[in-house]
């Protein structure tokens, strides 16, 4: 297995992203300009070649600073067709030989693919340790019917989706980005209430900026009597939507707006001819809130590790 290195346009990034079936924003070209205008870590891409075509693309953030050399790759790498544990092993042993140990190395590695038991001892074998953070999400498979998308919401789930949709809930998409420093205002006042870690503002400009130039985003928003009381943002790439962001008031709380939200995303996604829709960062232990209401989608847990 081989890594090809050569210089890509953001046509052919885009292109490769297509051929993933389920791909995330942390891939993306948007995310890494993003992260090089505020943290200052340079973007490579990289096609990965097996049995001399390509099976696989990655996109690996780096910086030197002075004897140190910090590499990251995030939700990486998306492959073309699902690897076996084979392939995916290989793949570890040329991405270890392409970033060998070393005493300045800083390597960070959160592969899109989930590790057994078995598989993490092979891991640690080729030289990778195993880091505490984890990342986990859920799938929504968009080829189903809205029938069939329906019938796997949580009782729950369903019970609040329609109360949502008989409330006077009004729900408006918004392909723009013309409104994204209202949307900022109402998401900031919501992590300082709830104390949760989010990306800077300056890095969201940034990445929703980039996104909005091809046409990858759209925010959802809820309102009533006109007034906005809860809104999300979608990011899609390749053929997955993601969500993203999402805020909420008081009155959005009681009128159930999330519910239908993130409904709406996934309707509109299936439309847009999507495959599949992420639903972000869970908390598994987590027994209430956000993380449990993403669950009640009735998604395919994914749970990733990190490698070091």
């Amino acid at each position: 297995m081989q890594f090809d290195w050569t210089s890509r346009t953001l046509k052919e990034w885009r292109g490769y992203l297509a051929r993933a079936k389920n791909t995330n924003w942390m891939q993306s070209w948007a995310y890494a300009q993003a992260t090089f205008a505020t943290e200052y870590f340079r973007t490579r891409i990289a096609l990965i070649i097996h049995e001399e075509k390509p099976v696989a693309m990655m996109s690996v953030q780096e910086i030197k600073i002075g004897p140190l050399h910090f590499v990251n790759l995030k939700r990486g790498p998306l492959w073309f067709e699902k690897p076996t544990e084979e392939m995916f092993l290989e793949f570890a042993k040329a991405f270890r030989k392409e970033f060998p140990k070393s005493l300045g190395q800083r390597l960070r590695w959160v592969p899109e693919f989930e590790i057994e038991k078995e598989t993490l001892g092979a891991l640690k074998e080729i030289g990778f340790k195993l880091h505490r953070h984890t990342f986990t999400t859920s799938w929504i498979d968009l080829s189903q019917s809205e029938d069939e998308l329906r019938k796997n919401l949580h009782q729950k789930w369903r019970n609040c989706l329609n109360k949502a949709l008989r409330s006077p809930l009004e729900i408006k998409v918004d392909h723009t980005n013309q409104k994204f420093s209202l949307f900022m205002d109402y998401f900031k006042q919501h992590v300082r209430v709830k104390k949760y870690q989010a990306p800077s503002e300056r890095f969201l400009q940034i990445e929703f900026k980039e996104l909005s130039r091809q046409a990858d985003q759209y925010f959802i928003w809820a309102y009533v009597n006109a007034e906005p009381v809860a809104a999300i943002a979608v990011v899609t790439q390749g053929q997955t939507a993601c969500y993203r962001l999402g805020w909420t008031t008081d009155v959005g709380r009681k009128y159930n707006a999330h519910y239908a939200l993130l409904w709406q995303a996934l309707l509109l996604s299936k439309e847009k001819g999507l495959a599949a829709f992420d639903v972000g960062g869970l908390l598994l232990d987590e027994p209430s809130g956000f993380s449990h209401f993403k669950l009640g989608l009735g998604g395919t847990v994914s749970q990733l590790v990190t490698l070091k």
